[in-house]
């Protein structure tokens, strides 16, 4: 009699056209975020690796393979970029990771606001809504040049900008989600206004986010430079990018993160 197959094996032989990652190595690095940079949360989430990755590229590759990975009873774990830094986008009972990174266009941008794929990387999203309508972001987190939309929407808070339009979460930043649930028969739904942050800052635990809304802010010329300071009591060098602009009552006004004394 022949054993029976691994709940993965029947991933692999079901959705044979997905892109599926099979590198042993490069499993364990899409399994992990920057959690390592807490010295408690480097040691709970050791070890802890996905059994299978996969990079979806549409909606429907996606809805096949929630509504089996439910089937199967298969955890999944959504991963935008892995700049969290509290463990979001580690899967602690194996499973699946589904990177969103390919799920990436972006859609419109008009009359104040656009609209994205959940993978798009923020730094992408603001060049296509200059672009577009000569607009940007009203936050932007330090990691903006490889943050994904969906891990902003999903695990963030705010950025530079948050000092005049608020949080993430506040009233009239997020304007609408599509999302997707996790089921053995997959429902698409349309979330707008204060319904689409039920989902926000939710990991990805309640439902998977498919794209996102935004308000819009009108563009700055924002300049970025490089902050590098040489601390003496490591004797370490450290660089790290912030953007600066004179203050305005439009303008993003802050720098973040802010800039080290050089020693």
């Amino acid at each position: 009699m022949n054993a029976p197959i691994h709940p993965i094996e029947q991933l692999h032989v079901a959705l044979p056209d997905l892109d599926w990652v099979t590198e042993t190595s490069r499993i364990a690095r899409l399994s992990q975020d920057f959690s390592w940079f807490s010295p408690v949360l480097k040691r709970q989430l050791s070890g802890k690796t996905a059994d299978a990755v996969v990079r979806p590229r549409s909606e429907d590759e996606i809805k096949r393979l929630v509504a089996l990975c439910a089937r199967l009873r298969i955890p999944i774990t959504i991963r935008g970029s892995g700049t969290g830094n509290y463990g979001q986008a580690v899967p602690l009972q194996g499973g699946v990771v589904l990177d969103m990174s390919g799920y990436n266009q972006f859609l419109w941008a008009r009359n104040g606001a656009a609209r994205a794929q959940a993978g798009i990387r923020l730094v992408e999203l603001e060049k296509e809504t200059r672009t577009a309508c000569n607009m940007e972001l009203r936050c932007m987190p330090s990691t903006f040049r490889s943050a994904t939309l969906g891990g902003l929407f999903g695990g963030g808070f705010g950025g530079i900008g948050s000092i005049n339009h608020g949080p993430l979460a506040a009233r009239g930043n997020v304007l609408g989600i599509k999302a997707i649930t996790f089921e053995e028969e997959p429902q698409v739904v349309e979330l707008r206004g204060p319904d689409a942050l039920l989902m926000h800052h939710m990991w990805g635990t309640n439902g998977l986010v498919l794209e996102v809304e935004l308000a819009l802010a009108p563009a700055q010329a924002w300049q970025e430079h490089w902050w590098c300071s040489r601390r003496s009591t490591t004797r370490s060098t450290s660089a790290m990018p912030w953007r600066w602009r004179p203050a305005s009552p439009s303008a993003r006004s802050a720098c973040w993160p802010r800039p080290s004394p050089a020693t």
